[in-house]
């Protein structure tokens, strides 16, 4: 038995659903204890997953939350493992791939970014219409090495609804590797690229969602200015920015979740 098969029969044997509509990834800072748009009935860590480890990350509790919304089965991935935190690829990728094994048709991504976008500003909301991958690796070196189109990644189908409800902005995500903050003048060279904001996080994740054939929304809360645009970053201040405003974040998953 493989990694990825023992790894998908242990999360079915916890999961109380046999099919997921719609699995939510949580960024940093963006956990509750707390989620009123849905009904929870089962909590389980990572760790309970073969191969799948906790994160070490403050903000990133590390545990899958099911429950329903409506007639939907919903999981809630509260936290996601990093490359900066030496994890491998496979590592980061693995609920991902269980989502995918299990036939998981949509995928809800967030992330807290950088606002390169001078429009942008802390606490904004910023639906991700594509995304540059400078992190260096490919997760399907990992998992299947595959020649997969990736010109529809995410999807921006309900963008105009959520623009007028929600003042939603729309715009491309740049994925580092760090875990320094980048530098002033890497800034400035991502702004040229066509990059609105810069994270640590997700493009891995959506390649390989995007090889499952998962449909993709992705969702970055702008936890601050990217550096050389304020006068200093700090992981903290990332955190706090994220609780303070994931209420709206909460409130657009959900109008989502109703679209689908």
């Amino acid at each position: 038995m493989n990694r990825l098969k023992k790894a998908v029969n242990i999360f079915s044997k916890l999961s109380p659903f046999e099919v997921i509509d719609t699995a939510i990834i949580l960024g940093s800072g963006l956990a509750s204890e707390n989620f009123p748009f849905i009904k929870i009935e089962k909590v389980i860590k990572f760790n309970e997953i073969p191969y799948l480890k906790n994160s070490t990350v403050k903000g990133h509790n590390s545990e899958f939350i099911f429950g329903k919304f409506k007639d939907k089965n919903i999981v809630i991935q509260s936290g996601r493992l990093h490359l900066y935190e030496n994890f491998s690829l496979f590592e980061i990728g693995l609920p991902i791939a269980i989502y995918g094994e299990k036939k998981t048709k949509n995928l809800i991504i967030t992330n807290a970014a950088g606002g390169i976008n001078v429009e942008l500003e802390a606490g904004d909301i910023m639906m991700i219409e594509d995304h540059i991958n400078l992190q260096g690796v490919n997760i399907l070196t990992e998992y299947q090495p595959s020649f997969i189109d990736m010109t529809n990644a995410y999807s921006t189908t309900h963008f105009e609804i959520l623009r007028k409800e929600f003042n939603l902005k729309k715009g491309v995500y740049i994925g580092v590797r760090g875990p320094s903050y980048e530098t002033p003048a890497e800034i400035k060279a991502f702004k040229i690229l066509g990059a609105d904001a810069v994270g640590m996080s997700t493009v891995q994740e959506v390649i390989l969602a995007n090889y499952y054939k998962i449909n993709v929304i992705g969702l970055s809360m702008i936890t601050n200015k990217a550096s050389g645009m304020q006068k200093a970053l700090s992981h903290t201040e990332v955190i706090e920015t994220g609780k303070k405003s994931k209420e709206k974040l909460y409130a657009i998953i959900e109008r989502v979740l109703d679209l689908l």
